[in-house]
């Protein structure tokens, strides 16, 4: 199991080298080479200190991230590259001062620091107190996470497991089964 951003990880299954990939669509792969399976469906959202001047808006608006010191993810994740897309789109173009793979970083230092980060809704669920402040963005970008493998004539058990769990899971909201137990099955 390797953790990489989408962007990685579509290289990597298009090269062969991985099996699987959870990744973001669209993401550009051939619907007649690749399998994909949905798995969440959410929105990206912007991050704020409660005491930043953007935290007073209800909705923000591509432009107001103009000069803005914005932390993001790094170039292996899809997300900075759709983010980078929306802003020349809008023509829009924020001071990125962090790029990283860690969310958790992003909000810390968005907790000390004078700075925005853009991230997917559910992180949300993982912010403690009432520092930091969720805002939508109008026309934001979907958060559509899939998992993505190779169109084949026969799957082994154990990737059939693998698929079978996470629509189990993600789809009908199902435990995942233990592997010693679903062999059992088989």
């Amino acid at each position: 199991m390797i953790e990489q951003g989408a962007f990685e990880l579509k290289n990597q299954l298009l090269l062969g080298q991985i099996d699987f990939g959870i990744l973001l669509a669209p993401n550009g792969l051939n619907a007649s080479i690749f399998n994909e399976m949905h798995l969440h469906h959410d929105q990206l959202m912007a991050y704020v200190h409660k005491d930043h001047p953007l935290a007073q808006k209800e909705t923000l608006v591509w432009r107001d991230f103009q000069h803005q010191k914005i932390i993001m993810f790094d170039e292996t994740f899809m997300i900075h590259h759709l983010l980078n897309s929306k802003f020349s789109a809008y023509n829009c173009y924020p001071t990125q001062v962090v790029h990283s793979s860690s969310w958790d970083f992003f909000i810390e230092a968005v907790k000390t620091n004078n700075f925005i980060t853009i991230l997917p809704r559910p992180v949300s669920d993982f912010i403690g107190g009432n520092t930091i402040l969720e805002l939508p963005i109008e026309d934001t970008i979907d958060w559509d996470v899939v998992l993505t493998y190779p169109k084949k004539n026969h799957y082994s058990v154990l990737e059939t497991y693998l698929i079978n769990s996470l629509k189990d899971y993600f789809t009908a909201g199902l435990d995942i089964t233990p592997i010693d137990k679903y062999l059992v099955t088989v």
